[in-house]
């Protein structure tokens, strides 16, 4: 449970760090150690599969084809630093908070908003939204499609 805050505790500790590395850099110095500190989590300490927090290729073939197609389009418009970012979010509060804990739909969405530390009621109101709405996705479309609308959303406002 302790890696499920890990977004935040690698934040605040590299601060000064992205402050001169500059926004992009910071991204990935920030979320790209996400991935691999979650993946061995659940599948070495935890002895789970990744289909356990949603990780899967059950819809089919048609997954490695959009997949593909989004590592394309990421080296072609700079998707792929929205992907590592908002996959490394939806790793933690919508695959392992969502799935490993009682209430974890309600403390995932919490955790989310209060990362993003905007305090004005309309970011508020506005990142739960976006959280439920990724859980939806999550639930019923699986981890992949909600990583992929996250990195698009965080794409399009950026």
């Amino acid at each position: 449970m302790v890696f499920a805050c890990l977004p935040m505790a690698f934040s605040l500790a590299t601060t000064d760090l992205v402050k001169q590395a500059g926004p992009t850099a910071g991204l990935l110095i920030r979320f790209a150690p996400v991935w691999p500190a979650v993946l061995y989590a659940v599948q070495r300490i935890e002895r789970r599969a990744l289909a356990s927090i949603g990780l899967n290729w059950g819809r089919g073939w048609y997954a490695w084809v959009c997949l593909a197609g989004a590592v394309m389009l990421s080296a072609k418009y700079g998707l792929l630093i929205y992907l590592i970012q908002g996959g490394a979010e939806e790793l933690i509060y919508r695959g392992w908070w969502l799935h490993r804990v009682k209430y974890g739909a309600l403390y995932g969405s919490f955790l989310f908003v209060l990362a993003h530390g905007n305090l004005h009621p309309m970011a508020l109101l506005q990142l739960s939204l976006f959280s439920y709405l990724m859980i939806v996705v999550t639930r019923r479309f699986g981890l992949w499609w909600a990583i992929a609308a996250h990195a698009g959303w965080n794409w399009m406002i950026s």
